[in-house]
Parts: structure tokens; sequence; C-alpha cells
């Protein structure tokens, strides 16, 4: 079937997309039932077995047609060698149709490293309220109590080591449920603005606006319109910078390149040289794959009636790839008219300060952090909120910004720095809840 139009201002659903979403489930803080089953050795796994001699057990429920549950293979494939010793993992398929012999093939081509099996006759479905996508990845702790569930890919292997990490070790003495991906541990300041963008930085690009009509080919008659914008850039490569706003939740927010099939985290795409976030797109045509690129900015769930500041473009390398574009969903009665427009930047809110947000490594405000702004001759400290916000209105000039102290039970890196540059700048300060 060929894809719908309709997915160009909303083409992340959440069920088969593959973005990773953490959100609030029944289930967690719950004992998980304990089941078996036989992988594909023609072992026996049980959750008690797995837990008697492991620290947790990850349960990936997948299917065989799910392209973002293989897509997801050589993450957990590269996380179950690095934890699998104290890590149980267990990947089971909930398509009834999928059979042995087709699970031995996957498990060869895909080069999975952990037992494989069939969720049917676990219960494993039941207990979590039914099939409502894939994949799914469940981590249950210690104490067999359900402590993480998500439903959607992982956008890679850092993201479920830094999930593990939390639920390991001799100072986790009891269960804490997890609802997002903590920051990684390096993170200690990531720029933000006054809002999100996502620009095109190459001089000679050049804004299109294009109009997508839904056509009735019984009438012959348009139904419905919409917008989206793109940018003709010449070249192999598109230069993209991106900024946060002061409001988004740095955890929640991704960058995806749908015709690379790339999804990152906005602030693993941090250039600490720039103090900005950056990505190279190649232009070049996919051997298999269209000569235009999609691209977003926006939450994990991806659309904009759930995140209205959501963004996407359309890139092409020349008009002839819009050319090809139109005529590819004319075949399902849409017509694209396109026309380069003067693309206007709006005016951002001046800032009278620097601005610090102090969060934990889940994105929760910490109050009470004190933080130095030094220049070469004195040092003015300033305090966080009860909001966990630092303002430092002194003359505009370059400070260089330390932590100095950090509440009980918190802690952060004491060779940290942050030079705030010439002008007033905004930027999310992380602390580690210990």
């Amino acid at each position: 079937m060929r894809k719908r139009v309709i997915i160009l201002l909303a083409v992340v659903m959440v069920c088969i997309c593959g973005v990773a979403v953490a959100e609030y489930y029944p289930v967690l803080g719950k004992p998980f039932p304990d089941f078996r089953t036989t992988d594909d050795d023609r072992n026996e796994f049980s959750l008690s077995g797995a837990l008697a001699d492991h620290e947790a057990v990850l349960i990936n429920l997948w299917a065989s047609w799910c392209g973002p549950c293989i897509r997801e293979f050589p993450f957990l494939n590269e996380v179950y060698k690095q934890y699998g010793d104290r890590v149980a993992f267990i990947g089971m398929t909930v398509e009834p149709e999928d059979n042995w012999n087709l699970l031995w093939t996957m498990k060869k081509q895909y080069h999975i490293a952990y037992p494989v099996a069939k969720e049917e006759g676990t219960g494993i479905l039941d207990f979590i309220g039914g099939r409502n996508g894939t994949p799914v990845t469940i981590i249950v702790d210690r104490f067999g109590n359900t402590v993480y569930m998500q439903i959607g890919a992982f956008a890679d292997s850092a993201q479920l080591s830094r999930l593990l990490d939390v639920f390991l070790g001799d100072g986790y003495t009891e269960s804490a449920v997890l609802t997002e991906i903590p920051l990684p541990a390096d993170v200690p300041a990531l720029p933000v603005s006054s809002s999100r963008s996502l620009r095109v930085e190459n001089e000679d690009a050049r804004h299109i606006l294009l109009r997508l009509q839904y056509v009735d080919p019984e009438q012959d008659t348009v139904f419905g319109e919409e917008t989206a914008e793109g940018w003709v850039i010449p070249g192999d490569t598109a230069r993209l910078v991106m900024e946060p706003a002061a409001g988004d939740n740095l955890l929640d927010i991704v960058f995806m390149d749908y015709g690379h099939e790339v999804t990152r985290e906005l602030f693993s795409l941090l250039d600490s040289g720039r103090n900005e976030y950056t990505y190279e797109l190649s232009l070049k045509k996919p051997p298999m794959g269209d000569p235009w690129f999609w691209v977003s900015l926006g939450t994990k769930s991806g659309n904009l009636d759930l995140d209205p500041d959501y963004i996407e473009l359309c890139l092409f390398p020349d008009e002839e790839s819009i050319r090809e574009m139109a005529d590819y969903y004319s075949e399902d009665h849409v017509n694209i008219i396109w026309e380069y427009t003067e693309k206007t930047v709006p005016e951002t809110v001046r800032k009278e300060a620097d601005i610090l947000h102090a969060v934990d490594q889940f994105g929760k405000p910490v109050p009470g952090v004190i933080v130095l702004f030094c220049t070469d001759l004195t040092c003015s400290q300033a305090v966080s909120d009860g909001s966990g916000v630092i303002t430092f209105a002194g003359e505009p000039e370059n400070y260089h910004v330390q932590i100095l102290k950090v509440p009980e039970g918190y802690s952060f890196d004491p060779a940290f720095e942050l030079q705030t540059g010439a002008g007033f700048g905004e930027w999310v300060l992380v602390v580690r809840r210990n």
C-alpha cells in the first residue's frame, strides 16, 4: 500500500512507529506475575528463575512483521552483551502465526544474542492490558515489581543502558518506578531558547511552501487542504540547527530524519563547541528511497494534536525532486502545489539576565542549587528558587559558571563549568538525584 499524504504532518504513530515513549501504565509498581516459557534453545525460562541469579529481567515483546522491532534488535543485542550477566533478557513474539522455524530464522538473520520465545500461554499480554502496539519493553526489578514499561522502540542502546543502570547495584534497595528514561550522567548543561526552532543553515537554501489538496476522484473536487514547509538545498548535505524551548522537557524532545530512519534525543546532538544542537543530513538519494527527506523536531508523541510546537520540514536537493514527489502523491489523489517564499524568522524575546533551570536527571526542578557567576575580577552567588530557576541579572559579559552547592540527596560533577558568552543566555542545568 502506498503511503498516504496525511502522514506528512502526523508521521509518528505510537504503536508501531519506533519512537520510544515512556508513559505511565497501571501495571507499574505492581508485582509482575511469574511465568514460564520455552526459549529457542528449548530451555525453560521463568521469571522467578531469572531473578534468582540476576538483578533484573528485561522482557521485549515483538512480532515478525514489526519494522521498529527489527530495527531495535541491534540495540538490545549491544546492551545484552554489556548487562547479560546482571540482567536476564527474553524476547517474545506476540504474533500467534510466528512459528519456531521463523523464530530460528530471524534469530540467525538478525544475530539476536539473547533467548527468544513465544508470549502465547504466559499471560503477559493479559497482565499489561492487551496488545496495544509493538515493540513493548518491560523491566522487572530484583524485588519482582514492574518498574518500567514502554510501547515503542528505543532510539539507541544508550537509552537502554541509562535505564538499566537505575535498577542495578548495591544502592538499589527498594523498588523505584520510572516513567521516563533519565538524562545521561555526563550531561551537565543544555542550551534552551525562548521558542523551539528547526532551521536550515545552508546559505544557498531556498524556502518553499507546499500546499496539499486532497481530491475526491469521483466528484473531482477538493475536499481538504493543508500546508507544509520545505527547503530546496543544492549540494549533498543539509546542515540543520535546532533549539528547544525553555519550557520543553528535554527528556521528551527528539529529532527525526525519516528518510534515513534516524531518531535522536535532542541533547545527543549538542555541539559543545558551538553551544548548539546540529545535524548533517545527506541529500543523496538512497538506493531504494525517495529523493526528498522529511525531518521533525518535537516530543516523542510526535504530532500537532499532542504537541502544538511540533516542527516538520521537507528537504529537497533540487526542483526535480519536488516534481517527483508531486507525481508520487498524485496517484493517491493529492495535488501538491508549491512556490518559493521568503522565510521570516520570528523575533526572539530579548533576555535581560542569564537564566538556568536546575533539574535532576528525570527533568524535575531542584530548588536550592547555589551557583557562582565569576569574571576575572569577582564572583557572585545565585540560588535556584522553588521552581528550580536561577536568574542572574548582572552586566552582560562572559561569565564562568560553577556549581557551589546542591541540596542534600543530590550530587554534581565538581569539574563542571559553563561559559555564558558575552550576551545573556538560558540553559538547563542538570544535577544528579542520588
